[in-house]
């Protein structure tokens, strides 16, 4: 009997088998943590389900599956991190995938949507920027294809700002202007991202200096100048900004930045409007919490001339014949919230 027809036949059967033998103990698995889920036993869950997510010879369904519950068993143990890199290559895997808004946990869908939105805006950015550049002639080296992101966001700031005086009016120093004379500080705005490490912002600030009102003009110098009436003045100081901004974007969702513009100053005074003007500075950073959501801190300087713009005290002749000046110092923090992105 010849029995090379039989040997053939096994071979054959076992080579279309290996497949499905392969993936029966991620199948074994899957079931096995999803009850050992359902009983809250997450280390357990886990280590079934790590042994599948590596695994290249899982079909895409059952690996989706795999990495969708190793996500939700991070989530339960507060290890948001591992969620997070397990979604990634979820969507590395299966980029169309969405949660099931129904029968997800909200957090889960939360932290799906989160981690997709940025890739789908670099992915459309990418094959725009594909389609518009030209094509390398040969031997050429081809033009970067990753488009920086633009976006328009709006914020809102609460923070304390310093009034810095006349150097040394209403203290012994201008430091010590600056420790009697804070306040509360309020700002909305418009900012506008340019790219990855170019922006601007157009923001309008309310700040409130409580002891604006007491402020005389007689210092050290002898000088005597008009007094404040609080019955016709007020401590609230309005101040309108246009500044550009340097990102330097690091790994990670913490982007730190500096920004230098100009700042323009209006108050009340003895039922007298007065307006200054001047540079203005900062830095901060940025923290991005969710696709539209960042946080940020930040600290800003605007020097406003002349120096009656916002005390009605100007002294003259102390620093080579040029006008005094006034320094409002600020810190706080805020939100921005993604309007518009391309």
């Amino acid at each position: 009997m010849n029995v090379w027809p039989v040997v053939f036949l096994a071979s054959l059967g076992l080579a279309l088998a290996t497949p499905a033998l392969a993936q029966a103990p991620c199948t074994a698995s899957l079931a096995a943590a999803q009850a050992y889920y359902v009983d809250q036993d997450f280390a357990v869950s886990e280590t079934l389900l790590q042994e599948c997510v590596t695994r290249p010879d899982v079909d895409e369904a059952t690996a989706v599956q795999v990495h969708r519950l190793l996500a939700l068993v991070y989530l339960r143990q507060e290890k948001r991190f591992e969620a997070e890199r397990i979604v990634t290559l979820l969507l590395s895997r299966s980029f169309g995938y969405e949660p099931d808004p129904v029968l997800d946990p909200p957090d889960y869908v939360a932290l799906v949507e989160s981690i997709k939105a940025p890739l789908r805006i670099e992915r459309e950015q990418a094959v725009t920027t594909r389609e518009t550049l030209p094509a390398a002639a040969p031997g050429e080296v081809p033009a970067r294809q990753q488009a920086a992101p633009r976006a328009l966001y709006a914020h809102a700031t609460l923070g304390a700002g310093s009034y810095g005086g006349e150097r040394g009016a209403s203290g012994t120093s201008w430091l010590g202007d600056v420790v009697q004379n804070s306040g509360v500080s309020l700002s909305l705005g418009v900012d506008l991202r340019a790219g990855r490490t170019l922006g601007a912002s157009v923001s309008y600030r309310l700040h409130h200096i409580p002891p604006l009102l007491t402020l005389r003009s007689a210092d050290r110098f002898g000088e005597v100048g008009p007094q404040i009436d609080p019955e016709t003045s007020s401590r609230w100081v309005h101040l309108v900004a246009l500044q550009g901004r340097a990102f330097y974007p690091l790994r990670g969702r913490v982007v730190p930045y500096v920004e230098f513009g100009v700042s323009g100053a209006v108050s009340r005074i003895n039922d007298t409007v007065r307006a200054g003007f001047g540079p203005r500075g900062g830095l901060g950073l940025d923290v991005q919490v969710a696709p539209q959501l960042a946080a940020f801190a930040g600290f800003s300087a605007a020097l406003i001339l002349p120096g009656n713009a916002v005390d009605h005290i100007d002294r003259r002749g102390r620093l080579g014949g040029q006008r005094s000046s006034d320094l409002l110092s600020f810190a706080e923090v805020g939100v921005r919230y993604r309007l518009v992105a391309w």
